[in-house]
């Protein structure tokens, strides 16, 4: 039951007449979009609980982010499915970076991830 919904996720928004090589992107695109929610879910929960009301905020982004890319794929707007899912984790990886108080070990923590938003463009 559970596979089955995750797959529909990953697949959301592929139609008939595209390329193999667009749907794969969509799929990844998906994919790392859907991953990461849970852990972004449990963790706002947690800091509301705890009262950490930046990280609450900063994990809203995220949060509105992965529907509205996986509403974007589904109309077909790629494009612009792209351009939020790159923005969206640059901004929350700007902001976590702002509150470490400018520690540089987080953006070597997150390049491997800055390199894999090159791969989509």
């Amino acid at each position: 039951m559970i596979n089955t919904f995750v797959k529909k996720l990953i697949n959301y928004g592929l139609i008939p007449g595209i390329t193999n090589a667009e749907a794969n992107r969509i799929r990844l695109i998906n994919l790392i979009a859907i991953i990461p929610y849970p852990l972004f879910l449990f963790s706002t929960i947690y800091c509301a609980l705890f009262d950490y009301p930046r990280i609450v905020y900063t994990n809203l982004i995220p949060l509105t982010a992965t529907p509205l890319i996986l509403y974007l794929n589904q109309r077909g707007k790629y494009t612009y499915s792209k351009l939020l899912f790159l923005c969206s984790n640059a901004l929350v990886i700007l902001i976590y970076y702002k509150l470490m108080d400018n520690e540089i070990s987080m953006f070597f923590y997150f390049f491997p991830i800055i390199l894999c938003f090159l791969l989509f463009y």
